[in-house]
């Protein structure tokens, strides 16, 4: 009996062994299937980690639509199940777009505000050193704003810089820039544009500021050019003359007037 037993347990051995041989050629075989479902998994999450990533870090409405669309056209079937996160993340989209905009506008006329004039500035050098070409700054302030705050209250001071603003806006072409500096004071970038005319702008805006009236007052501006052409230009040089020009122009229209009072 003996020897039965002992070839009993060599044949369940040998069977034994094949089975686990089989499962183990099995289980081989699946791998490269199960590695390749996991890669596209892998994938897959990795492209849904990115559309968001875009989604949150667009700014422009061009770019949160296009998102939006990626977003859509990644996560196909699953796209319902992201649908909720993805309107939150649109809404935060916007409101940042929001706060940047409001980071470099000014908040009571609606222009540029001193910190996009300058950051525009910067990159119209850099322009202007490669290439060469005219690039021109205007500075303007209002005459007697004091007086206007004085007499009429700080509303219709506030009135009259809008619509400052609002002829400055009519009057340049689409690639100009106006900002305000602080106070009543404004400044207009010119690219491309020589001397002369800078000086035809500043004409045309003066003639349309004092043809403006805010409660019965007529209105009335003094202007600064600087014009760089050639390759050197230096920012706060620019901008020095500039503010220099409009205090000649200032002082010139203070002793016009008395002389014409006199």
């Amino acid at each position: 009996m003996e020897p039965t037993n002992s070839m009993q347990r060599r044949d369940s051995e040998i069977r034994l062994r094949w089975q686990r041989k089989g499962r183990s050629k099995v289980s081989a075989s699946k791998k490269p299937d199960e590695l390749s479902q996991s890669d596209s998994n892998r994938q897959h999450t990795e492209r849904i980690a990115q559309v968001l990533t875009t989604l949150a870090e667009a700014a422009a409405p061009a770019e949160i639509i296009a998102a939006i669309n990626d977003c859509k056209d990644t996560l196909g079937d699953e796209f319902e199940i992201y649908q909720t996160l993805l309107e939150t993340m649109t809404h935060r989209a916007y409101e940042v777009r929001e706060l940047r905009r409001a980071a470099r506008c000014d908040m009571l006329t609606g222009i540029a505000n001193r910190r996009a004039f300058e950051e525009t500035l910067d990159r119209e050098v850099a322009l202007h050193r490669r290439t060469g070409e005219a690039l021109s700054v205007l500075f303007l302030d209002m005459d007697g704003f004091k007086n206007i705050n004085d007499t009429l209250g700080h509303k219709v001071g506030d009135e009259a810089l809008i619509a400052v603003a609002r002829v400055c806006q009519r009057t340049l072409r689409q690639s100009d820039l106006v900002a305000r500096f602080g106070g009543d004071e404004m400044a207009i970038l010119l690219p491309q544009t020589p001397e002369t005319g800078a000086k035809d702008v500043a004409k045309r805006l003066r003639h349309a500021v004092e043809n403006t009236q805010i409660h019965g007052r007529r209105l009335r501006i003094s202007i600064g050019v600087a014009t760089r052409e050639g390759l050197e230009v230096a920012t706060d040089a620019l901008l020095q003359e500039a503010d220099d020009a409009l205090y000649i122009d200032k002082r010139s229209r203070k002793e016009k007037r008395r002389s014409a009072a006199a």
